[in-house]
């Protein structure tokens, strides 16, 4: 008995093909769609899996959306002193939209992705992945609760080892990377060296200085330095100093001491959320590497939330994504102002 069709991002790696094939097995009538990004963008492993898992699949090519939407929006961010998070854009504007496109245009009923999360309809919620090495909760945290509430996410109740394991079982492991998922699928190699080649003809040579404004020497372009850093600043001043604070305006770095970096309170703009709007105690998550902070939530504004933590955070980084937690449960996920 089918339980309807779905429509899932094939990637090419085993996060995906195993989610398709979870999905296969449950009953779904199964329909994989590799997103071309780039001219030299390859479907040939997505392809490979979809013909091993004998389903149906699909190239839709998004590269001029995808340019404007995240690539665009990743290089701007960087010129204007912030820190993006491209992933969780994508997610926001382009992947989980499209997919729910092409869900409607094949009469589908649900849309389906590899992301370490879970999904409740009634009452709905997005939750935590079970794996808490690769919970990817966070990156789905700026998507409209209208597609969320259309999606499967198959691996949200799997570990990372499990869907290795089972990727050797079907006989699909040698074709995709051990690896996972890049945190940037569109740059191969360093940030500093995508951002440089890109911004070539923006980048512009500026002041470091002190709190104080005293000079201490010379930076490569704003766009190369992200708040928090401490390394390739070229100076020397006898004490461990971290940028505090980037200028695009006057197109200058300021430095200070790690406690300039440290803050119990920052703004949260362009929020998405996924339950009642209101005020709430729980933790939120700034960057996906580290810990989440304990926390209040004071909405100011329809999209607008004030943040106030209970123990201090250091690098609180405009640009990067806030999501914030109630346990398990996403209450809402923004981007961090100031």
């Amino acid at each position: 008995m089918k339980l309807g069709k779905v429509i899932i991002g094939i990637s090419g790696g085993a996060d995906s093909g195993v989610s398709a094939f979870l999905l296969k097995e449950k009953g779904y009538e199964v329909v994989g769609v590799n997103f071309i990004l780039s001219e030299n963008h390859s479907s040939q492993k997505a392809r490979q899996i979809a013909r091993i898992l004998n389903i149906e699949f699909m190239e839709v090519d998004i590269s001029q959306e995808f340019k404007q939407k995240v690539i665009d929006y990743f290089l701007g961010e960087y010129l204007k002193g912030r820190t993006p998070n491209p992933c969780a854009i994508c997610n926001r504007k382009i992947k989980f939209s499209k997919l729910w496109e092409i869900a409607e245009t094949m009469g589908a009923d649900y849309i389906a992705t590899g992301h370490y999360a879970r999904v409740n309809r009634n009452p709905f919620g997005l939750f935590k992945g079970i794996d808490s090495k690769k919970d990817q909760s966070y990156f789905l945290s700026l998507v409209e609760r209208r597609f969320l509430e259309k999606a499967i996410f198959p691996l949200g109740e799997k570990t990372r080892e499990w869907v290795l394991n089972m990727a050797d079982k079907l006989g699909i492991k040698h074709i995709v990377s051990s690896k996972g998922s890049q945190d940037v699928c569109f740059i191969d190699g360093s940030f500093r060296d995508f951002i440089k080649d890109r911004l070539r003809n923006e980048l512009k040579r500026g002041l470091i200085k002190n709190k104080s404004g005293k000079i201490l020497g010379e930076h490569e372009g704003i766009a190369l330095y992200t708040i928090g850093q401490r390394r390739r600043l070229n100076i020397s001043t006898g004490t461990r100093q971290y940028i505090i604070s980037l200028d695009p305006i006057r197109n200058e770095i300021i430095l200070g001491d790690y406690e300039d970096l440290i803050k119990t309170e920052f703004i949260v703009k362009k929020v998405n959320w996924l339950c009642e709007r209101k005020e709430v105690e729980g933790k939120v998550k700034i960057r996906y590497h580290t810990p989440p902070f304990k926390a209040f939530a004071i909405p100011i504004s329809d999209d607008e939330v004030k943040v106030l933590l209970k123990e201090p955070a250091t690098a609180v980084t405009p640009g990067q994504i806030a999501t914030f937690y109630l346990e398990d449960q996403v209450i809402w996920g923004g981007i961090i102002e100031n």
